[in-house]
């Protein structure tokens, strides 16, 4: 089964960054962010967005790992991946818990107020450090930024395809 976005297009997620080249027989250096350790196992991915077959893969310290793609034999074609994000399929990510979800799992999803009405729905998660900040675009292409803690998200149904909210004072200027 392939995941697709609310648009139909296919989901994938950016699982780090080439950061460089390893040797001269055309590894990259991949700096790794959340759940890039998939990559350790993937036989393909989508690098600087296109399809690419991974015929290796070793860790090469803490967040980094060198991959060896199809197609990149030699220092200077490896070199000119750098700066490229690495991505991979929705499908290609562990399971979760029961209850939890990836960040891209929520883009798309409609945000309603808590016993109340629809007010958009989320176009983007920014990570802050703290806690994470959902974009909620409404119809009107008004942007409100819903924090993703506890006291405002009431509850997330990825079925249904809503996130329900509490309103906190400010949030939402009317």
């Amino acid at each position: 089964m392939t995941t697709r976005a609310a648009s139909g297009a296919v989901v994938r997620v950016t699982v780090g960054r080439v950061i460089g080249a390893h040797g001269v027989r055309g590894d990259v250096v991949v700096r790794v962010a959340g759940v890039g350790s998939v990559l350790e196992s993937a036989r393909s991915a989508y690098v600087a967005g296109q399809a690419v077959q991974i015929l290796a893969s070793r860790t090469a310290g803490v967040g980094r790992i060198i991959l060896r793609l199809e197609g990149f034999g030699n220092r200077d074609r490896a070199l000119s991946l750098k700066g490229a994000e690495v991505a991979v399929l929705r499908e290609q990510l562990p399971p979760v818990a029961e209850g939890e979800f990836y960040r891209c799992d929520v883009v798309g999803l409609r945000v309603r107020i808590e016993n109340a009405r629809e007010i958009g729905h989320v176009t983007d998660v920014i990570e802050t450090g703290a806690n994470d900040v959902f974009v909620v675009t409404g119809d009107d292409g008004r942007e409100v930024l819903v924090p993703a803690i506890a006291d405002v998200v009431v509850g997330i149904d990825l079925r249904a395809g809503w996130i329900t909210i509490r309103a906190m004072p400010g949030l939402l200027d009317d």
